[in-house]
């Protein structure tokens, strides 16, 4: 692959509100559709379970403490590191890995935001400077439809 091509990249995320149970179905799909990274919110798992399957890599963010948790997968085959420095609101959870496609960085980051407190003013700062995906839970509602959600 030369340095002007492009590289491809499939994501799967789900809000899937437990992880214990549906794991197996999240390796099959992801192995299918050949897909290069997943990311999950509301996991529902502490740090005594440990979701690992062969061929990924495994950032997370451990349930508990009100929080219900983040896991991020990213195939073997792409180069990823974790984010250190990921500041956002408190209320936020965040996971933030880096992958680095055709010796370019994405940010990738696995969110979840409580009911109605989105705040994109709150975002780190590399997000306005360089590429970055926000992907995730963020409960985020268009207000005309405000009275009709619950």
């Amino acid at each position: 692959m030369d340095s002007h091509s492009e590289e491809s990249l499939t994501i799967l995320q789900w809000n899937c509100n437990g992880v214990r149970g549906r794991l197996n179905d999240i390796i099959q799909y992801a192995r299918e559709h050949q897909t290069d990274v997943i990311v999950l919110q509301e996991t529902l798992v502490g740090k005594d379970f440990n979701p690992r399957f062969s061929g990924y890599l495994k950032f997370s963010l451990p349930s508990g403490d009100r929080k219900p948790g983040l896991i991020t997968y990213v195939s073997h085959n792409k180069p990823a590191q974790i984010i250190d420095d990921l500041h956002m609101e408190d209320d936020y959870e965040s996971l933030g890995v880096t992958l680095y496609l055709n010796n370019n960085a994405l940010h990738i980051i696995n969110l979840y935001v409580p009911h109605s407190k989105l705040d994109l003013d709150t975002q780190p700062e590399f997000v306005n400077e360089e590429p970055t995906l926000l992907v995730g839970d963020l409960n985020a509602r268009h207000p005309h439809f405000e009275d009709n959600c619950h």
